[in-house]
C-alpha cells in the first residue's frame, strides 16, 4: 500500500512540475511575442471615437485560457472602452485584475499601452449603432463613473451585483445604464459576459478588425 501512495504522489508531483514547466515557457514565449505586439496605425488611431469598444487578446496563459473556454467568432480575452480627448489623445477605460495589473479593477491607461498589451493581430473596435436619442460619448462618461468610483475587479465573475465588475461586465453595465440595451438579456445560459454580442454586425459596427480570418 505504501508504494501505491509513493507511486500515486510521485506522478502527482511529475505532472504538477510539467504544468509549471509548461506555463514557464508559454509566458517566456508570450514576453517574446510582445516585440511584435498588435500596433494601429495613425489612420486607425483618428478613425476611433469616444464611447467606441475595443477589444483585444492578450499575453500568457490567463489570455490564452480565456479566449479558448468563451470560444467566440473571434479570438480575444479582454475589451475596454475609448475615451478620445480633445486633444486627439486616446486612452482605454477597462477593468483588470490585481493578478494582471499594478492596480486592481476599474482603470484607464492610453491607447499605446493597450496596444503593447495586444497579441499580434488581435485588436478590433466595434462602434454601438444604436445612438440615436443617446450621443456614442456617454458610453465613455458612464465608464468614466465607474473609474471615478473605483470600482473593484469582480474575481468572483458574479453579474448579480454590480459593486465590483470584470471587464465585458463593465462594458455590459455601460451599455444598460447608457443606451438601456442589454446584450445580454438571457443570463441563464452562461456564468459570463461572453465577448461574442460585440460581434454582432446588427448592432455593432466593426470599425477596426485585425484579425487575419473573420
Amino acid at each position: 500500500m505504501k508504494k501505491v501512495l509513493i507511486i500515486i504522489a510521485i506522478v502527482i508531483v511529475t505532472l504538477v512540475a510539467g504544468v509549471a514547466v509548461f506555463a514557464l515557457i508559454y509566458d517566456h514565449n508570450d514576453e517574446k511575442q510582445r516585440v511584435y505586439h498588435d500596433r494601429l496605425s495613425k489612420k486607425e488611431i483618428a478613425e476611433l471615437r469616444t464611447g467606441d469598444i475595443i477589444l483585444r487578446r492578450g499575453f500568457g496563459v490567463v489570455s490564452a485560457s480565456i479566449a479558448t473556454s468563451l470560444n467566440g467568432e473571434f479570438s480575444v480575452s479582454h475589451c475596454g472602452i475609448v475615451d478620445v480627448d480633445s486633444n486627439g489623445n486616446v486612452r482605454v477605460i477597462h477593468s483588470v485584475s490585481s493578478s494582471l495589473s499594478d492596480f486592481d479593477g476599474l482603470q484607464d491607461c492610453t491607447i499605446k499601452e493597450f496596444e503593447h498589451e495586444s497579441k499580434a493581430n488581435s485588436i478590433m473596435v466595434v462602434r454601438f449603432r444604436d445612438t440615436a436619442d443617446v450621443p456614442l460619448a456617454n458610453l465613455a462618461k458612464t465608464a468614466q463613473k465607474y473609474l471615478d468610483q473605483k470600482v473593484p475587479f469582480d474575481e468572483g465573475f458574479d453579474i448579480s451585483e454590480q459593486e465590483e465588475m470584470y471587464c465585458s461586465e463593465m462594458v455590459w453595465c455601460a451599455l444598460k445604464e447608457t443606451f438601456n440595451y442589454d446584450i445580454y438579456p438571457d443570463k441563464s445560459k452562461t456564468e459570463v459576459v461572453k465577448f461574442s454580442p460585440f460581434f454582432d454586425t446588427t448592432h455593432f459596427q466593426r470599425i477596426i478588425n485585425h484579425h487575419i480570418a473573420e
